[in-house]
């Protein structure tokens, strides 16, 4: 009888413990390694956004220029934003096309990779965090 008692505590512990087990899911983030040397310019880089381990954004808060690499950071091509665009405060792409920059006190977003530009307002922050997109 202590046996069976034992034995039913045990099986009503183990359904307790699967039913109340919480499934979690881990964001697994890629892992880019650039070198200074790959981005073309004499500038600090003070700005990265890497949206696969592939497409990646730089830019230098000294700069009007953003570089764009394909290839995981061996090479990157410049992207001008705007005339009168100066020095880069933010820098934030959701995937490969979408993108917001703070070039001086001015924000701008693309829908294109970068290739176009448009003006949004005045604004002096953009971060991106795992929930959304920080502007103001």
């Amino acid at each position: 009888m202590l046996n069976r008692f034992s034995f039913s505590l045990l099986a009503l512990g183990l359904t307790l413990a699967l039913i109340g087990c919480k499934k979690e899911y881990l964001e697994v983030v890629p892992v880019v390694s650039v070198t200074r040397e790959s981005i073309p310019t004499d500038r600090t880089v003070n700005h990265l956004s890497f949206v696969s381990q592939s497409i990646g954004y730089a830019a230098s808060s000294l700069s009007d220029t953003i570089f764009r690499t394909t290839n995981g950071g061996a090479s990157w091509d410049p992207i001008i934003v705007g005339a009168g665009a100066t020095g880069c405060y933010g820098l934030c792409f959701l995937d490969p096309d979408t993108g917001l920059v703070v070039m001086g006190q001015y924000l701008y977003d693309t829908r294109d990779a970068g290739l176009t530009w448009t003006y949004v307002g005045a604004a002096s922050f953009v971060r991106c965090t795992n929930s959304g997109l920080v502007v103001y």
